[in-house]
């Protein structure tokens, strides 16, 4: 109920800081979007698909992460499971891969559903991540509402964790959509 109340002022946030980079007050960068890989337990099998993805090896860090989720879910590990899931959609989107990129970010959505957010900050700070990358994937597909409402969700999630940067990018990829729009 208090989203939809701010709702008109994220808008008109979202609209001040298009008008103020649209003038020059406010430097847009040219990638706002954060397609950094989340790794919650620092397991060595998650550690190195983090670090072949980093060094743009996406097509082995996609062979890593899906053992490693099969791993995690044979452990009931939803979190972490949700969390390599997220990854694996990154790396699909680097690939250009937008169908297993949207099955695998819906499979870790659908897993955060049977998690609270309010257990940890890291936890709401993952749900937030979580939220970006299915932003990221609206956006690049064209599809600026549905980004708009995820990086919405995003916000939110980033505000309860307490994490200020990723709620500022969380801001500025609301602008991108509604640039879009």
């Amino acid at each position: 109920m208090l989203r939809s109340h701010l709702r008109p002022l994220t808008l008109l946030l979202c609209f001040l800081f298009s008008v103020a980079v649209s003038i020059g007050v406010l430097p847009l960068p040219t990638a706002i979007i954060v397609n950094t890989p989340i790794v919650l337990a620092q397991t060595s099998t998650q550690q190195q698909g983090r670090q072949l993805y980093e060094t743009g090896q996406f097509a082995k860090a996609i062979t890593v992460w899906e053992q490693a989720s099969q791993a995690l879910a044979a452990q009931g590990d939803r979190l972490n499971q949700a969390s390599v899931l997220s990854n694996l959609a990154l790396a699909y989107q680097q690939l250009n891969d937008w169908e297993r990129a949207e099955t695998t970010i819906t499979q870790s959505l659908d897993l955060l559903q049977t998690i609270d957010p309010g257990t940890s900050p890291q936890v709401a700070a993952l749900f937030a991540q979580v939220w970006n990358t299915q932003g990221n994937l609206a956006l690049l597909r064209s599809q600026p509402a549905q980004a708009l409402a995820a990086f919405e969700t995003a916000t939110d999630y980033y505000k309860h964790s307490g994490y200020i940067q990723g709620e500022y990018h969380s801001r500025l990829n609301q602008v991108r959509s509604l640039q879009a729009l």
